[in-house]
């Protein structure tokens, strides 16, 4: 089973907190988003709906009201002709008060059917010399009783009508009981009128609310200047298929419409890319303090398993090595001073290893970790094996004492001549392997006589007893490895021995 580091447990733990999160932050925007559009939508598609109704049903119905009523009052050809005529005053007043009730018509043109005549309200309004009524399109047009709107027309004439003008006008024909033509009442739509009523409308998300005919020419809008003057974008109404809906032109503009009829107009609502995009701005706001605080959250909960597991992994530590970190006693002193102690045992222990503890030589351990680390670096050195002459002789004379104390002099001689430079290592009971790196094969023969020659001149309190060593030596070769070097070092040391002891061969 592989092992699963540190480093790596955190960063496995940092992941299943993040993915979860990525993976609600992911949620959260997309419900953000689809709610926020739904939104937009719905508070457009209503105020688009309401405002219609404000601008275009609700006038049309004061509108439709006004002209039936006149059409009630002037219901005969006698009414008519008394309306018509120079000293028709009492219809006059009637005319004039329900005038006065609905304020969204002006203009108001009374033609009779029979001899053309015609009579306009207020009184002063004047067209021009050649004018007839029969040739306007709210006449010709509306020859069937109902209520009719024109779509924009110009004339020409003075007064009100002055010069080229746009006009909007609605009609109702008159018809007596036996279903006969009498007249016809005709009016013009006052659609500054109209456009007051949206003056002080805030429209959402800082949007812009039009009313125009069908084929794309304002009649309504808040600005008094685009009224019958002004088009919408031909694609617009390319893109209003259906009665009602929305849609998006090439400038990314959201654009909702519906459709009417009687007058035959559109009622549009759009709100362009940018202020779009500052909704959705404001909308999201949410969603970045939310990733924020959770990002926080993220880093504070990490930052304190951090440290918990680094309190944990010390208390371990602590522990393993004997140190009580429960104790009310162990202060910030005392835990340096056991800790101080614990060093210490360890080095001891480390020590202990890789030494003899006889003759606190380096033992075969270290000697293999040694070689391994000299054959790495390709670097030139000698192997030495030397073996006491006849040790097993002098247990047997002199007692195993005397030969520990034999061994324990060849060892401290060693490392007093041949320095730390050059490591001794006990290998066996009486075997002797030493490693001379970056040295060459003469000065290491050299330094193992100096060796030789002092433990061989040493006069002991036991007068019979006289120590000598043997050894074999050999240099190291690319490709060698310690057991090459051993026995190498080893056939050396047998020619040695063979040859009458007390000498250094190389191999």
């Amino acid at each position: 089973m592989e092992k699963v580091s540190g480093k790596k447990l955190q960063f496995i733990l940092c992941m299943m907190l993040l993915v979860p999160l990525s993976i609600m932050s992911l949620t959260f925007y997309i419900y953000i988003k689809v709610s926020s559009t739904e939104s937009l939508n719905e508070t457009l598609y209503r105020f688009n709906i309401n405002t219609a109704i404000d601008s275009i049903s609700i006038p049309v119905s004061d509108i439709n009201k006004t002209l039936a009523n006149i059409s009630e009052i002037l219901a005969s050809p006698e009414q008519i002709q008394k309306y018509i005529s120079p000293d028709s005053k009492s219809v006059n007043d009637k005319i004039a008060a329900i005038m006065n009730s609905y304020s969204y018509l002006e203009n108001i043109v009374v033609v009779n059917d029979i001899n053309g005549n015609y009579k306009t309200y207020p009184e002063h309004i004047r067209f021009e010399k050649d004018f007839d009524p029969k040739l306007r399109p709210w006449y010709r047009l509306n020859q069937s009783g109902q209520i009719y709107y024109t779509d924009p027309y110009i004339t020409t004439g003075q007064d009100a009508i002055d010069n080229k003008q746009w006009h909007v006008t609605s009609s109702v024909t008159i018809i007596s009981e036996d279903s006969r033509m009498l007249g016809v009442i005709a009016a013009d739509v006052d659609l500054n009128k109209i456009s007051e009523l949206l003056r002080d409308k805030i429209i959402p998300y800082h949007g812009q609310f039009l009313i125009t005919t069908y084929d794309g020419r304002v009649v309504i809008s808040p600005n008094s200047r685009e009224i019958l003057r002004s088009e919408i974008p031909q694609e617009w109404i390319e893109k209003a298929k259906k009665t009602s809906g929305y849609f998006y032109d090439k400038d990314n503009a959201l654009v909702f419409y519906k459709y009417y009829s009687a007058p035959n107009w559109i009622a549009f609502t759009s709100v362009d890319e940018y202020n779009q995009s500052k909704y959705f701005e404001r909308s999201y706001l949410l969603f970045y303090v939310a990733s924020i605080i959770c990002i926080l959250i993220l880093l504070i909960l990490f930052f304190l398993y951090s440290t918990y597991n680094k309190q944990l992994v010390g208390k371990i530590y602590l522990g393993a090595n004997g140190i009580d970190v429960s104790s009310k006693s162990l202060n910030l002193d005392g835990l340096e001073r056991e800790i101080a102690k614990q060093r210490t045992r360890l080095k001891l222990v480390q020590h202990e290893m890789v030494v003899d503890n006889l003759t606190h030589l380096f033992n075969r351990k270290k000697l293999e970790d040694d070689i391994d680390i000299l054959i790495s670096e390709q670097s030139e050195f000698c192997l030495a094996m030397i073996d006491l002459d006849d040790f097993k002789l002098i247990n047997d004379n002199f007692g195993h004492l005397i030969g520990d104390d034999v061994l324990k002099f060849v060892a401290r001689e060693g490392k007093r001549i041949l320095g730390e430079e050059n490591p001794i290592y006990r290998v066996g009971g009486e075997e002797i392997i030493i490693l001379f790196p970056k040295k060459d094969l003469q000065t290491s023969i050299s330094l193992l006589n100096a060796w030789r020659l002092q433990v061989n001149e040493r006069d002991w309190k036991e007068s019979a007893l006289k120590v000598s060593f043997s050894g074999g030596i050999t240099t190291w070769e690319n490709g060698d490895y310690l057991d090459d070097l051993i026995s190498r070092a080893d056939q050396a040391l047998y020619n040695a021995k063979k040859s009458g002891k007390n000498m250094i061969i190389s191999n």
